[in-house]
């Protein structure tokens, strides 16, 4: 089968590039990049540059991309087209550590639990930043800045004090046993010192003195899911605090991955007598065909989600869904959630997605896609695209190519001909289409 991609491969190249004199009757289409999606979503382009991210960070007009290579800042000022405009190398260990990096805009936190390293970067400069310090056994999976990156605290419990950001040091306190934590894997700052810890249940703790952090509430949860990445609207004063769950290997149940909603305005102490919200919402995704706009199975399920910039008490949240491509969900004023719309890359694993504008989103993929700009119309219902699916579609050139290519006889050729008999129409439609 490789080599039959490479012959017909060659094929595709070999038509794009004949004189016109010897041009085919069928002249092959530009690639590009296959994806299902519904009628409301629009893939604006594809930037192959950094391409095993599992996400970044948006601060005002710049993008800060982590990969295997390092950190990337691009410029977002045109939302169709992502422009690196600076980047530096980081040390990189296998596997996941490629997550959610964070910054002021002066200097940025990423980590690499399986080391134990955390990487402090200067990135004043965009065009040129630098590594400012590195300092070992304060790196854990996820690193959140805290009090304007004063202080950082990990997905781990570490807790590390970065007054000084060239000279970083270990605190004597970790925030999980200081609070009785069972387990993060990150946490998001709402406003100044004030964090939700994606756990279970969901933690609301108050950092404002880092080395004495104090519990304020919990969000419960019906089951063991592992909470993933949690936000809480226009700084801590939206009603709903928003969460999203994940799992790997299998996604056959909703507790696989889910997205889930907790109302704050309604709450009940627990027999230790710490408010507990209520849930009022989850979505998740069941199984099935990509025609359908789902997967037969996935690498991981439910990844980073990004609610729109006019989230308020309700709005549209996008949210990467590895396999399942993007998924765009609607939060009602009474805190269900019901989708408005996805895209799917074909291939790809899509890890984490961005606004970038009010109508644009980027996003991030796990495996080799780089950045997919998409666009959203939320006046458009979402029905599923059929006439412009932008999927690679074999039809009968799949057999049709396997036939020429095997050296089949001319009776088996004539049963399987196209409107000119050529090969190179049938490389360009099996290879090249979308």
């Amino acid at each position: 089968m490789r080599r039959l991609a490479l012959a017909a491969t060659a094929v595709c190249l070999m038509a794009a590039a004949a004189p016109s004199g010897a041009a085919p009757a069928v002249t092959p289409p530009e690639p590009g990049p296959g994806y299902v999606k519904t009628s409301n979503v629009t893939h604006v382009a594809t930037l192959p540059l950094d391409t095993d991210s599992i996400g970044g960070r948006v601060l005002g007009k710049d993008f800060f991309l982590r990969t295997g290579k390092g950190i990337t800042i691009y410029d977002t000022s045109n939302p169709d087209l992502p422009v690196p405009k600076g980047f530096v190398a980081v040390p990189q260990t296998p596997n996941q550590e490629r997550e959610d990096v964070d910054t002021n805009g002066e200097i940025l936190v990423t980590g690499q639990a399986y080391t134990g390293l955390l990487h402090v970067v200067d990135v004043r400069n965009r065009t040129t930043p630098t590594i400012l310090a590195t300092l070992t056994g304060a790196g854990d999976h996820t690193n959140t800045c805290v009090l304007r990156c004063t202080f950082v605290y990990g997905s781990e419990g570490t807790v590390t004090d970065l007054r000084d950001p060239a000279a970083p040091k270990l605190a004597p306190v970790n925030w999980l046993r200081e609070l009785d934590v069972r387990g993060s894997h990150d946490l998001t700052e709402v406003k100044p010192g004030l964090l939700v810890a994606a756990s279970n249940p969901v933690t609301y703790i108050d950092a404002r003195n880092p080395l004495a952090p104090r519990l304020l509430a919990r969000g419960p949860l019906p089951d063991d899911r592992y909470t993933h990445g949690m936000s809480w609207p226009r700084g801590g004063q939206d009603r709903f605090v928003l969460g999203g769950s994940e799992s790997g290997y299998g996604c056959l149940t909703p507790e696989d991955g889910t997205f889930f909603v907790h109302d704050t305005r309604r709450t009940k102490k627990d027999d230790e007598g710490v408010p507990n919200w209520t849930r009022t919402g989850d979505y998740t995704i069941s199984a099935g065909l990509p025609t359908e706009g789902k997967a037969p199975t996935s690498e991981l399920c439910g990844h980073w989600f990004d609610p729109h910039p006019s989230f308020k008490d309700g709005g549209l949240v996008a949210m990467a869904w590895y396999g399942f491509g993007v998924r765009f969900l609607e939060v009602t004023r009474k805190g269900a959630v019901e989708e408005r719309g996805f895209w799917q890359p074909l291939p790809g694993q899509s890890s984490a997605v961005y606004w970038v504008s009010p109508d644009t989103v980027w996003v991030t993929d796990y495996t080799a896609r780089g950045i997919d700009v998409l666009r959203f119309d939320a006046g458009k219902p979402a029905q599923r695209d059929q006439r412009h699916p932008g999927v690679f579609r074999p039809a009968q050139a799949d057999d049709e190519v396997r036939a020429r290519l095997a050296g089949r006889g001319p009776e088996h050729a004539a049963a399987h001909h196209t409107e000119d008999g050529s090969l190179s129409e049938l490389a360009s439609r099996w290879v090249c289409r979308p």
